[in-house]
C-alpha cells in the first residue's frame, strides 16, 4: 500500500475500463469525481484502506450495485453517515473506532432515536452478531416503545438480532415487532410463553432461532417449537442444540428440511 495515494478520476476511468489493472486497496482517499466515476461498476468495490469519504462521494457510492467494502474509515461526518448507509450491500468493518461528528454516542443501557437507529445498525454493529467480541450489549427487557422504534427504523437488509442484546422478549414488545419485514434472531428461551401466539403474525422475513449455549436445549420447549410451526415465511436453526422431539416437530414446518441441519428449502 502506498500512504496517502489518492484515487483520482483518471484512475478510476482506468478502473472502468480494466478492473483488473487497479487495485482500489492501495487508496486511503478518493475524489468526488472518481467515487462518481467507480460507483458504476457492477462489481465489488474493495476500499478497504479508505481513511477519508466527503459526504458528496458517500452519496455517489450509495448508489453503487454490489458488495462495497469499507474497513479503515475513523471520521465521517453525519451526512456522509447517512448517504453511506444507503448502500444496499455495505461492509463497513471499521465500527468500533469511527467517530461520526453530531451523532450522540449511546450509553448501554440508552436506546437511540429512530432517526439514529440505521446509522448505529449500519455502522457501528448495534443490533448486530452478539459473539464478535467487542460488541457492548444492552442487557435488559425490549420495552414496546423501544420495540416499536425498531420496528419502524431498522433495516430491513441486516438481521436484527434480538437474541445476546435483550433479555425476555414480552408480548407487548413482541407485539410491537409484527410489522417489521427483515430478517429477526431470537434466542430459544427469548420469548415469554404468552409471545408465542404472535409468531403466526409476525411479517418478517425470516426467524433464526439461537440455539446456541445461550439457550440450552431444555430452555428450547415443546411450546416454542409448536408455536413456530405456525409461522408462515423462513426458518433457519441449527438443530445440534435442539432434542430430537422438537426437531420432529420443526419438520413439519413447510420451509424446513433435515439434512445434518435444519436450513431453507427453496
Amino acid at each position: 500500500m502506498t500512504e496517502g495515494l489518492v484515487l483520482t478520476k483518471e484512475i478510476a476511468e482506468r478502473f472502468m475500463k480494466t478492473p483488473d489493472s487497479v487495485d482500489l486497496s492501495d487508496f486511503t482517499s478518493i475524489e468526488d469525481s472518481a467515487a462518481e466515476i467507480i460507483s458504476n461498476y457492477e462489481g465489488q468495490l474493495s476500499l478497504s484502506v479508505l481513511s477519508k469519504l466527503s459526504s458528496k462521494s458517500a452519496k455517489f457510492l450509495s448508489r453503487h450495485k454490489g458488495r462495497l467494502l469499507i474497513c479503515q474509515i475513523n471520521h465521517l461526518s453525519l451526512s456522509a453517515a447517512k448517504f453511506i448507509i444507503q448502500h444496499e450491500n455495505l461492509c463497513f468493518m471499521n465500527s468500533e473506532y469511527v467517530t461520526i461528528r453530531g451523532l450522540r454516542r449511546i450509553l448501554p443501557l440508552c436506546f437511540p432515536d429512530e432517526t439514529e437507529i440505521p446509522i448505529y445498525a449500519k455502522l457501528y454493529g448495534w443490533l448486530g452478531d452478539p459473539y464478535e467480541p467487542y460488541m457492548q450489549k444492552l442487557n435488559y427487557h425490549l420495552n414496546p416503545e423501544d420495540a416499536l422504534k425498531l420496528a419502524r427504523a431498522f433495516p430491513t437488509d441486516i438481521t436484527m438480532y434480538l437474541s445476546g442484546w435483550f433479555g425476555k422478549i414480552e408480548y407487548d414488545a413482541l407485539e410491537q415487532l409484527v410489522t417489521y419485514p427483515g430478517s429477526i434472531c431470537i434466542a430459544a428461551n427469548q420469548l415469554a410463553e404468552d409471545a408465542y401466539r404472535l409468531l403466526s403474525k409476525l411479517n418478517a422475513s425470516e426467524i433464526i432461532i439461537d440455539t446456541s449455549v445461550t439457550a440450552v436445549p431444555d430452555d428450547f420447549s415443546i411450546d416454542f417449537a409448536t408455536a413456530l410451526l405456525s409461522f408462515r415465511n423462513k426458518i433457519r436453526i441449527n438443530p445440534d442444540f435442539v432434542p430430537d422431539d422438537r426437531i420432529s416437530i420443526l419438520e413439519q414446518h413447510a420451509s424446513l428440511s433435515f439434512k445434518g441441519s435444519l436450513s431453507y428449502s427453496s
